[in-house]
C-alpha cells in the first residue's frame, strides 16, 4: 500500500511538473512575441537582465562633496532586471508633444513644464540663435531636449505612462515610464561588455579613421590628468580641490575633424550605438538618472574623462537646468 502511494505521488508530481513547465514555456513564448511586436520599428531596445558592479559609482569623481562627506566606493554586485530603454535621449520633438498636450488642457501645468531656454545664454559667447530656435525650430527637432530639470523629466515620464494606458491597442497591459537608476544606466551603457570604461571596446576616443566616437571636447583620458589645488574656505582653512586638466588632441591631419559635425549637441541618433543599440550613452548630453543631482555619460562640453560609464557628475537642485544636461527614459513592464 505504501509503495502504491509513493508511485501515485510520483506520477502526480511528474504530471503537474510537466504542466507547469508547459505553462511557463507558453508564457515565455507569449512574452517574446509581445516584445518582438513592440520592438518592431520602435524607439526602444530591450536591455537583458544581468548584474553590474557598483564599485566605481563614486570612485574617481571630481566633486568636492565626496571628500567633504567622506563617501567611499560601495562595493557590491547589483542584479538588474530586464527593461526597455530609449535608443537615444528624449528629443525636442518628444518634449514638445508633452507641452502641446498640456497647453490647452492645463495651462498652469504647461507653464511649469517649459524648459529654460536661457541656459544657452553664457558669458563671452553669442548663443542667442540657440536661445530663440533650439527647442522649437524644425532643424533641431531630433536634437536632445536641454534646459529641463530633474522634476520636469519625472513629469515627462509620468505623462508618457498616462498616455500609454489611454491607448486601447497597447501591447502590454501595464507599464511605467521612468528615469533609469544609476545602476541600470551604467549597466546599459556597458552594453554587455565587462571591464570597460566607455560604451565601446578600448580606451580610445577616436576610431581608426580618426573620427570621434562621441560628441565631446577633443580630449581623451590619455591626455587628461587630475591636479590638486588648495582653496580657502569660509573659516580660512585650506581645503583640497580636485580639477581635471587636459591638452587638445594633436596629430589629426584634417583640422575640421577636431569637432566633427556638432557645434553643440548632435541628433540623438548619431555616432555609433553600443552593443545594446543605444546611441550617445557617451557625450552629447550628460544624462540624469533616478537619483537626484547625479548625471552620467558626459556632454558635448566635457572632455573624454567624464564620458566614462562609471564617472559621476553632479548638479545642484532638482529644479536646476543646463544646456548640457538631458535624459532618456526606460519602460518597465509591470503586466503582460
Amino acid at each position: 500500500m505504501h509503495l502504491k502511494t509513493l508511485l501515485f505521488t510520483g506520477i502526480y508530481f511528474f504530471i503537474f511538473s510537466f504542466i507547469g513547465f508547459s505553462a511557463n514555456a507558453d508564457s515565455l513564448k507569449r512574452i517574446n512575441k509581445l516584445n518582438k511586436k513592440f520592438l518592431k520599428n520602435s524607439a526602444y531596445v530591450l536591455i537583458p537582465s544581468g548584474s553590474v558592479s557598483t564599485y566605481q559609482f563614486i570612485f574617481d569623481t571630481d566633486d568636492s562633496r565626496v571628500t567633504a562627506t567622506k563617501e567611499v566606493p560601495r562595493i557590491k554586485q547589483e542584479e538588474i532586471n530586464s527593461f526597455m530603454m530609449q535608443k537615444g535621449e528624449v528629443t525636442n520633438s518628444d518634449y514638445l508633444k508633452l507641452l502641446s498636450y498640456y497647453k490647452t488642457k492645463n495651462p498652469e501645468k504647461f507653464k511649469t513644464l517649459l524648459p529654460d531656454t536661457l541656459v544657452w545664454r553664457t558669458p563671452r559667447t553669442f548663443n542667442e540663435p540657440y536661445v530663440e530656435y533650439y527647442m522649437r525650430h524644425p532643424a533641431y527637432q531630433e536634437y536632445p531636449i536641454v534646459g529641463v530639470s530633474h522634476h520636469q523629466a519625472e513629469q515627462y515620464c509620468k505623462w508618457l505612462t498616462e498616455i500609454y494606458h489611454q491607448n486601447p491597442d497597447r501591447i502590454y497591459k501595464k507599464v511605467i515610464y521612468r528615469l533609469p537608476t544609476e545602476a541600470e544606466w551604467i549597466y546599459a551603457a556597458n552594453g554587455g561588455l565587462r571591464n570597460t570604461n566607455y560604451p565601446w571596446v578600448g580606451p580610445y576616443m577616436r576610431n581608426t579613421a580618426g573620427k570621434m566616437k562621441a560628441n565631446c571636447l577633443s580630449f581623451g583620458t590619455g591626455r587628461v590628468y587630475r591636479d590638486t589645488l588648495y582653496k580657502k574656505d569660509w573659516n580660512g582653512d585650506f581645503k583640497e580641490v580636485y580639477i581635471y586638466r587636459a591638452q587638445p588632441h594633436r596629430g589629426i591631419d584634417d583640422e575640421n575633424d577636431l569637432n566633427d559635425y556638432a557645434d553643440v549637441t548632435a541628433p540623438t541618433i548619431s555616432y555609433w550605438p553600443n552593443n545594446y543599440g543605444l546611441y550617445n550613452m557617451a557625450g552629447n548630453v550628460c544624462e540624469m538618472v533616478a537619483e537626484k543631482e547625479i548625471t552620467h555619460g558626459g556632454s558635448w562640453n566635457d572632455p573624454g574623462h567624464y564620458l566614462q560609464n562609471h564617472i559621476r557628475q553632479f548638479y545642484e537642485g532638482e529644479h536646476s537646468a543646463s544646456n548640457k544636461r538631458g535624459f532618456r527614459v526606460i519602460m518597465q513592464i509591470l503586466e503582460y
